[in-house]
């Protein structure tokens, strides 16, 4: 990680991100955090799963899909584990006591899960709404530069710079906000997929029993 101080640091989404400007350490000495300028003397701290390693460069993915792509994961090994869990219990391979003690932990896990799930779906749609806007503010500015040159108020080597700059801000925005939408799909489905849950262990009869005691008198 650190032939790449100094060196430019790319968005997942193409682009210039920013630099890597320092790295920080945890008690194990493993980089925790890396410290990226954004320019203009804009810095800010990130947490080490934000970074991806490509062979030649640093590739920044935003905080977003780190959360989300840690959520499928905890879902798919989740469900994984329940499906088992369940053929273990059809099977006769584990006993009902054990069973009923794993199943509530994993029914407290998917409910962790489901309160992380809602908190993610609000999320991103806020960041959706922040990307549509920024779409149509640049889309606002080409349409202006477009009436500005054709005016005459700006010259063609002006009017090529400035929309050069324009248009990989769009086409950068356009990619994530495509592929948050996808994600947010993902997320809002999810809640149909967990059918295939555990099967709530059956409480054992609580009706009195016809069972007659009786009692000899000495």
């Amino acid at each position: 990680m650190k032939r790449f101080l100094g060196k430019p640091v790319r968005s997942y989404y193409g682009g210039f991100e920013g630099s890597l400007v320092s790295l920080s350490p945890d008690a194990k000495n493993e980089v925790a955090d890396v410290e990226i300028e954004h320019g203009n003397s804009y810095f800010e701290k990130y947490p080490i799963n934000q970074i991806t390693i490509n062979s030649e460069y640093l590739v920044f993915v935003p905080s977003w899909k780190v959360q989300a792509d840690e959520l499928k994961r905890q879902f798919d090994l989740t469900s994984k584990r329940i499906k088992a869990l369940n053929e273990l219990r059809s099977e006769g391979e584990i006993h009902e006591d054990l069973y009923s003690e794993l199943w509530k932990q994993h029914e407290t896990l998917h409910s962790e899960i489901r309160d992380t799930q809602q908190t993610l779906i609000k999320n991103l749609s806020e960041i959706s709404q922040r990307l549509t806007s920024q779409i149509k503010e640049l889309q606002i500015c080409l349409t202006n530069n477009k009436m500005q040159r054709a005016a005459g108020e700006i010259d063609e080597e002006s009017y090529r710079a400035t929309n050069e700059s324009i248009k990989a801000g769009l086409k950068k925005a356009s990619l994530e906000r495509a592929d948050l939408e996808n994600t947010l799909d993902y997320l809002m489905k999810l809640e149909v997929s967990q059918q295939a849950t555990v099967e709530a262990p059956t409480e054992p009869s609580k009706e009195p029993s016809d069972l007659i005691v009786v009692k000899l008198l000495d």
